[in-house]
């Protein structure tokens, strides 16, 4: 009886360190890491590379708007709100885990001005399998989007 409770734990243990993994949340150098993607966003809004951004997205984000949609909603979104003049970035966070279940996650928010109306815009980012980070959520919050053209 002792052997057998002995090599259930054993098993248990060793099943156990198969699945471990390490979180970590909200370190400067993961902020960077994901800021960088926003902050390549936003250049290409100002120098009007709206293409380009395309590039950013996740497979997953175009699975629920076409990239025809988008580019007309973000169209839309600059026709009201006007160009981009600034922005800081309100909150952010990053959750990091790495081990047998990874996931790299980011979460970013600012305030943009803009020429008509300022706006809050939210990015969640995700780490693809190909290691490159890509925008999976974009939002948009103005009372600019409210008015009428």
């Amino acid at each position: 009886m002792r052997k057998v409770i002995l090599v259930l734990v054993t098993l248990s243990f060793l099943y156990s360190c198969n699945n471990l993994s390490v979180q970590r949340k909200n370190t400067t150098t993961d902020k960077v890491e994901g800021e960088k993607v926003v902050n390549t966003y936003f250049e290409n809004v100002k120098l009007d590379k709206g293409d380009d951004n395309l590039k950013l997205f996740s497979n997953l984000f175009f699975e629920k708007i076409s990239k025809e949609e988008f580019k007309k909603q973000s169209g839309i979104v600059d026709i009201k709100l006007g160009k981009v003049i600034d922005k800081k970035l309100l909150k952010w966070e990053t959750n990091i885990v790495d081990g047998t279940n990874s996931k790299s996650e980011y979460l970013f928010i600012y305030n943009v001005t803009r020429e008509n109306y300022n706006s809050k815009e939210t990015f969640y980012l995700i780490k693809e399998a190909t290691d490159s980070i890509k925008i999976y959520s974009y939002q948009v919050e103005s009372e600019g989007l409210l008015k009428e053209l």
